[in-house]
């Protein structure tokens, strides 16, 4: 609603950064009301109230970026003019506000968009190019971690806490034949060890009951076969203690720079 209003009082407007990929339907953290866009002048922050049919919406805070003409054109997404999403992506991932899971959740969401393969992640690199060198650093360290094997955010932020506490990182959503029937957890270690990652409203909607003993038969088959299944939720993956608990009690083995360092 708050894209809408701002739209119809200045539909010349690109929105950029993490505006452009919330518009996708791509998920970003912690960005709240903050509108980015392109426009000519100063980059400035500015408290404005969005109006539409003539109702004050909400207040909101826009940022206006000094990024014009822009590099490669504009994207029409539905009514709106949004800069390309790999632009978008690696605007937000290189912004010092940003932390590590935020950029690894953004990239996953760029990849998996832009082309879960090679040609994906050449686009967010070229998209890269030219940054100053802080700026590649953030990059190349978020998509050191990036997937656009992620299925969730849950996954994402999973995957960059295994990382900073240490633990193995594993291979994600592999294919495997279970009693006649193809499953793919969602990460898969040596040794037969398999985490499954709940997230938020996971089994949320009228068939909550029936999903969730689809999913205990599959891990009851799972573990049949000779994996050994671990579950965390999304309050899990969000506190380092009881994550590192999670993968302790799996037996993930640490990552190969731990016990060099032991």
């Amino acid at each position: 609603m708050l894209a809408e209003g701002l739209h119809l009082n200045h539909p010349e407007i690109v929105f950029a950064g993490a505006s452009s990929l919330e518009l996708r339907g791509l998920p970003v953290l912690n960005y709240g009301l903050a509108i980015a866009l392109h426009r000519d002048g100063r980059p400035r922050r500015m408290r404005r109230n969005v109006v539409s049919g003539g109702q004050a919406l909400t207040r909101y805070t826009v940022e206006t970026v000094d990024f014009a003409p822009l590099d490669d054109g504009a994207d029409r997404i539905g009514n709106w003019r949004c800069e390309s999403l790999e632009a978008a992506a690696v605007r937000v991932v290189t912004g010092v506000e940003t932390g590590l899971s935020a950029a690894v959740l953004v990239l996953d969401g760029a990849w998996w968009a832009l082309g879960a393969g090679p040609d994906g992640r050449a686009a967010l690199e070229r998209a890269a190019v030219g940054l100053p060198g802080v700026a590649v650093s953030r990059f190349n360290r978020a998509m050191d971690l990036a997937s656009p094997l992620s299925e969730s955010a849950a996954e994402s932020l999973a995957r960059v806490a295994m990382w900073e506490l240490g633990f193995q990182l594993p291979a994600a959503q592999v294919e495997l034949l279970i009693e006649g029937r193809l499953v793919r957890p969602d990460f898969l270690w040596p040794g037969q060890l398999i985490l499954e990652v709940d997230g938020e409203g996971k089994y949320a909607g009228p068939d909550e009951a029936q999903s969730r003993r689809a999913e205990k038969q599959r891990q009851l088959a799972l573990e049949r076969a000779g994996y050994r299944v671990a579950r965390a939720e999304w309050a899990d993956v969000i506190n380092p203690q009881r994550f590192r608990g999670v993968l302790a009690r799996l037996g993930v083995p640490p990552a190969e720079r731990q016990r060099q360092a032991g």
